[in-house]
């Protein structure tokens, strides 16, 4: 006999079985796992560039702003660098800045005044 003849057919119940709570496997859980450090850590990341792009940005307004000759330029370089801050904070998930801009949205929801 052949080691193939020897071995019993699984039952169509066995092949139909997708309850995983009762078998669970340490390659998945170790997966899963692993999964969620890398998005941890991957959010950590995002935070700490953002943080370091607003520390950056405070420090060169420190020496620019004093040197300008209006008050209409610092104003608005200021409604610039907030709009790229919203944008960055956005896009690195930085969950303070997303928060704010989601409610920011759901209160606006489309509405202009103009009909």
């Amino acid at each position: 006999m052949t080691e193939t003849q020897n071995t019993p057919q699984p039952t169509k119940a066995a092949l139909l079985n997708f309850d995983t709570d009762s078998d669970t496997d340490p390659r998945d859980e170790l997966i899963s796992s692993l999964q969620e450090q890398l998005l941890q850590a991957n959010d950590k990341r995002g935070e700490e560039r953002f943080a370091w792009f607003a520390s950056l940005n405070i420090i060169a307004d420190l020496f620019v702003f004093p040197s300008l000759a209006s008050w209409s330029a610092p104003i608005s370089i200021a409604i610039i660098q907030i709009l790229l801050l919203i944008v960055l904070g956005r896009k690195w998930g930085v969950d303070d800045i997303w928060t704010l801009t989601e409610k920011m949205i759901d209160k606006w929801d489309g509405k202009t005044g103009l009909k």
